[in-house]
């Protein structure tokens, strides 16, 4: 009897330890639970004890908890990066140094780790050092906040971007993370030349992609960061440049430039290009009763007095009603204002500032005409 009561109290007793140390594990997620796991148990505990330790207005209590977690769980590089922090806070400056270090080399993925090092990265000049601390935080996918600091930090510097471009050119797969989240996230001061030093380094980014990026620039007032991101391979046999008003057809198959005409659908309005001795025109049908959008473009006149006129080959007026001629100052950021509109023929002066870029719509109305042209001067 004696011998089964004790291997029930033992089987009790491994349960309850069993119990007590699935709390601990489960408290490594939910920091109301840690306090309630008792110190001889604890291990992941202690992450949320010292985190939230750090996070109070008494952070240097942080320090047993991270001595106590590292006691246990050593291995982890999320807990080197802990103690780092709390020893900072105790003003133990060797402590803290040497834990970042080794979080950094054994945790690769370990954001605060690696954002540390990337920083004195930079301090030191070490961009290829900062540069796969950059790549290794973004694999891990984490705090993206974290991340783009980071990144920010290195292509703030020629040389960093310089080192992230090369990096760039050797991976298709960042090639398009780059494209996605830098047009968006990064300034174009900051995004465009980076695109561009990649391609010269070899970058074979998607055309696609790379027409995505640029016309977002444009789009946004930003002329010059547009045709940096489009200069190269992709660019090659496009329908247009940043000044030219002459029609061009569209090249089937090829991506879309920041300055080539565009031809909106409509419903009930056809088009057709032919090439003479002036160069190429443009031919239209609009059976629709409405005037419809013939043709777009986003151009980059210098500031000054110009004129801008819609005529058929041989320089002649429209014979149907003028089609419109409306011309918008894009702004950096994107905001766009009037800068002028008439039909068949519009005058104006570009703006010194704040109309780096122009959007000029063409719109037609109902009937037939062939051989449009635009003349500038």
């Amino acid at each position: 009897m004696f011998g089964k009561g004790a291997w029930w109290l033992l089987c009790i007793a491994a349960a309850f330890v069993t119990v007590l140390l699935q709390m601990d594990r489960v408290a490594q997620r939910d920091a109301a639970l840690a306090r309630s796991v008792p110190e001889l148990f604890r291990g992941f505990a202690d992450v949320q004890l010292a985190l939230a330790a750090l996070q109070s207005d008494q952070p240097r209590s942080a320090y047993p908890y991270a001595q106590s977690l590292i006691t246990r769980r050593p291995i982890a590089a999320e807990h080197l990066s802990i103690l780092s922090l709390a020893a900072a806070q105790t003003e133990r400056t060797d402590i803290a140094n040497e834990a970042i270090l080794l979080a950094a080399g054994r945790g690769w993925r370990e954001p605060l780790a690696q954002r540390v090092v990337v920083q004195a990265a930079v301090a030191a000049d070490d961009w290829d050092v900062a540069v796969d601390r950059v790549v290794a935080l973004w694999r891990a996918d984490r705090d993206r906040t974290v991340i783009a600091e980071a990144t920010r930090n290195v292509l703030a510097d020629s040389r960093g971007r310089a080192a992230f471009a090369a990096r760039l050119a050797e991976s298709p797969y960042w090639q398009r993370w780059f494209l996605d989240w830098g047009s968006t996230e990064l300034s174009s001061s900051l995004f465009a030349p980076t695109v561009a030093l990649s391609v010269r380094a070899g970058g074979a980014f998607n055309c696609e992609a790379l027409s995505v990026a640029a016309l977002r620039a444009v789009r946004n007032g930003y002329a010059a960061d547009a045709a940096m991101i489009w200069d190269g391979s992709c660019a090659y046999g496009a329908s247009g440049n940043a000044a030219s008003l002459v029609f061009r057809p569209e090249v089937v198959g090829s991506s879309e430039g920041p300055f080539d005409w565009t031809y909106p659908s409509n419903a009930g309005l056809s088009r057709d290009w032919r090439e003479g001795a002036q160069g190429w025109s443009l031919d239209y049908e609009n059976t629709s009763p409405a005037k419809a959008v013939l043709a777009r473009k986003f151009v980059r006149l210098a500031p000054g007095e110009r004129r801008i006129r819609l005529v058929v080959d041989g320089g002649r007026e429209t014979a149907h009603s003028p089609a419109d001629l409306r011309l918008f100052c894009v702004a950096e950021g994107g905001a766009r204002s009037k800068l002028a509109m008439d039909t068949a023929a519009i005058t104006f002066r570009v703006p010194v500032q704040g109309c780096e870029v122009q959007l000029l719509d063409v719109r037609v109305p109902r009937g037939t005409e062939k051989g449009l042209r635009l003349i500038a001067n």
